[in-house]
């Protein structure tokens, strides 16, 4: 259905403007219809399932990445649209439940006790999980076999640091210590072997942006319908935690040209990079999608 959705967006550039809003609304209202009559089925899961792509986290960190390093009318630009797709999921999340409460005459505490899911996914699943999603993202930045290796301990690292942090701190003090973490690990490998540290920080950062599954505080606050201002300040604080964190990282272990591997780090994937000049570089200087150099 949310496909069906955005395919019409694309038709309709008026109502392109407002498809993350309608998705959101149309999922989480259907969705609340068959969780109440069917308990088997989690609304958590298949909500957050749902509309995960279309969550402003990696977006929004990027932007303030790009502000960090000096980019501002491109981070801002990010950051702002960010925020304002962030708040139209949140009100739409609230909307759609409040709609549902007084289409079946029931109370709004009521219908959100239909979100209760008794049987979560136990943490002995967490590893084959984690390796699945490397995997995955690996797949999408179309990062070379023997980069695998080095991705997985980066961000295997990652997520240790966060998933016992995250248990003992707060949730913005974990972020920015596994975003430190990631970028430490990722700068000191690429000193020692010459490769291009962000290929080997990206597959970890993405466990840690506000619409990974990892951020479990991101998720209390999307889940608990606490409205469009709570989910915004959300996203924009973990993704402020997750760019202090990398740039920590640069700081102790500095690489070459950091800032513009960083403004540049989405621009990286696919295609090869150009020289500044604008012609192409000798196929002996190409950086392939994966970052590794022929």
């Amino acid at each position: 259905m949310v496909a069906s959705i955005e395919q019409f967006s694309t038709i309709s550039p008026a109502f392109s403007r407002m498809f993350e809003f309608t998705a959101t609304f149309a999922s989480s209202m259907i969705i609340r219809a068959i969780s109440a009559h069917y308990r088997h089925i989690c609304y958590d899961a298949v909500v957050v399932s749902s509309i995960v792509y279309y969550l402003q986290g990696a977006g929004i960190t990027i932007g303030f990445v790009d502000v960090m390093t000096k980019d501002i009318i491109s981070g801002t630009t990010q950051v702002m649209l960010g925020i304002l797709i962030s708040a139209m999921i949140g009100f739409a999340m609230d909307l759609s439940t409040s709609t549902y409460a007084e289409i079946v005459d029931r109370s709004y505490s009521d219908v959100m006790q239909d979100s209760v899911c008794g049987n979560a996914v136990g943490p002995n699943w967490y590893p084959f999980m984690f390796v699945l999603v490397i995997v995955g993202f690996g797949i999408l930045l179309e990062s070379h076999i023997v980069q695998f290796p080095a991705m997985m301990f980066v961000a295997g690292c990652c997520y240790v640091v966060y998933y016992y942090l995250e248990m003992l701190t707060n949730n913005e003090i974990a972020t920015v210590v596994a975003a430190f973490t990631a970028s430490f690990l990722a700068n000191l490998y690429s000193r020692r072997s010459g490769r291009v540290a962000i290929v080997y920080t990206i597959p970890a950062i993405f466990l840690l942006v506000p619409d990974s599954m990892e951020n479990s505080a991101f998720y209390s606050v999307l889940l608990d319908q606490k409205g469009s201002p709570a989910l915004t300040f959300a996203v924009v604080s973990s993704a402020l935690s997750i760019a202090v964190g990398i740039f920590a990282g640069s700081v102790l272990v500095p690489v070459p040209d950091v800032d513009e591997i960083f403004r540049n780090a989405y621009a990286a994937f696919p295609g090869a990079h150009r020289s500044h000049s604008g012609s192409p570089t000798s196929r002996k200087h190409i950086y392939v999608n994966s970052g590794l150099k022929y």
